[in-house]
């Protein structure tokens, strides 16, 4: 009896060791595995009184097939208005139950928040889990947006280990909007300018279209515009960063720029002033190759007896206009459509430039571009395979990190099953020992 139970103690500590084992393998694959869940809002600045939007961003490698959370909300700077499903759970496909939530402004709070499939399918890719409308008291502070309860679970009911980023909403009152757009139209219109207050004399502004776009490191960022009034059809620009949540502007103009000291030569068919994210965003730093696409009707062109050949689009930067490199890119019944390179965003016009205006100006000649420049095309050929060959070297040495670190988690694993594996031998020699 007594040698029987020694076995039955040592099944139970082989049943033991395979429950550790499993685990461990488990401690693994979780820590390769990411999920991320961002708080991100329309607009990290906000006036009293004014109406902003916040996302909830999921972005995951693994397959979950659940999920709940909270959201916290200091409900003396900011309220909530209304809650709306996200595209995470649909762009799966597969049938599922949502359940909004309920707003609760006296205790600052959206409770009761979750999605779970039916069947057997999974989710597995990116997408917004939920959308909320709030707007801003009219008071002004820092309120903190963040999530409470966040679980995700996969198939066997088991969560997934997460990553929470919330985020700050900045109230701002009317005298620090008073310095903001001082220092704007002061710029003179220069370096990479910041969507909100621009500086732009309300009266002179026939129509304002404003686009949000997500934005992550490494991809194409593409801003669609459909207003029928606006010129501008779509910017896009390589991101070097991940942004969140990133607003586009154009305001259409009736007349030149409150930011603009004199008008452009030829004849200007348009004026508008265009802000990509806040000021200090649009950089060298976090984008990088952006460009402006715009229409012009030809009725406008024939009218003016004009050559599509001399449309091009001018930049105003450094108290002065400048031509930007533009190219036709295609056309339709009504629109001449247009491309060009810019290396900011602020006041822009859209000219038909003179022959005379073309031969001081070169409109194939983007600012700041040197003359010097034998090939200006594998100058720039050149500095793009520079920034892809940076951010190839920085996701190798993010790969090379994430390996150490999946290296170092196994290492920790095996050195603990090894232990364990000690430990089950020197028992069955015990066993061994007193059966003799």
């Amino acid at each position: 009896m007594r040698i029987q139970k020694k076995i039955n103690d040592l099944f139970q500590m082989i049943s033991l060791f395979t429950l550790v084992f499993l685990l461990s393998c488990f401690i693994f694959q979780s820590a390769a595995a990411q999920t991320t869940i961002t708080v991100s809002p329309s607009d990290p600045q906000i006036s009293p009184g004014n109406d902003f939007s916040i996302d909830v961003i999921v972005e995951t490698d693994q397959t979950f097939v659940g999920s709940q959370m909270k959201i916290k909300y200091d409900n003396s700077l900011v309220n909530a208005k209304e809650i709306e499903e996200g595209d995470l759970f649909s762009k799966s496909g597969g049938s599922y139950i949502f359940n909004t939530g309920t707003i609760d402004n006296s205790l600052g709070t959206v409770t009761d928040i979750f999605a779970v499939t039916l069947g057997t399918g999974g989710i597995d890719n990116d997408g917004i889990f939920t959308h909320i409308d709030m707007t801003a008291n009219n008071i002004s502070g820092t309120c903190s947006i963040h999530l409470e309860n966040v679980i995700f679970s996969d198939s066997e009911g088991i969560p997934i280990p997460v990553t929470i980023n919330n985020a700050n909403i900045e109230i701002i009152s009317s005298s620090l909007e008073e310095t903001e757009i001082t220092e704007a139209g002061s710029s003179g219109g220069g370096g990479g300018g910041g969507a909100g207050n621009t500086g732009e004399n309300a009266e002179n502004i026939e129509i304002v279209e404003a686009k949000n776009v997500y934005v992550m490191s490494n991809s194409q960022t593409l801003y669609i515009f459909e207003e029928a009034a606006n010129p501008i059809a779509n910017i896009e620009y390589l991101s070097l960063k991940n942004a969140g949540t990133i607003s586009g502007t154009i305001e259409i103009l009736k007349g030149r720029s409150a930011m603009v000291a004199e008008d452009p030569s030829g004849l200007v068919y348009k004026n508008v002033n265009i802000w990509i994210g806040k000021a200090g965003y649009a950089t060298e730093k976090n984008i990088y190759s952006p460009a402006i696409s715009f229409k012009v009707p030809k009725q406008w062109i024939d009218e003016n007896q004009l050559s599509e050949d001399s449309i091009v689009l001018k930049r105003y930067n450094s108290h002065k206009w400048n031509s930007l490199a533009t190219v036709k890119t295609g056309e339709d019944e009504e629109f001449i459509f247009f491309r060009s390179e810019t290396p900011g965003f602020s006041p822009f016009s859209i000219v038909a430039e003179s022959s005379k205006d073309v031969e001081t100006s070169d409109n194939m000649i983007p600012e700041e571009t040197s003359l010097e420049d034998n090939s200006k095309e594998a100058s720039a050929e050149n500095e793009m395979d520079r920034v892809r060959s940076e951010l190839d070297d920085t996701s190798e040495i993010q790969s090379i990190n994430e390996k150490d670190k999946d290296e170092k988690v196994l290492k920790q694993n095996s050195a603990f099953i090894s232990c364990l594996i000690l430990l089950f031998i020197t028992y069955r020699k015990k066993i061994l020992k007193e059966k003799e």
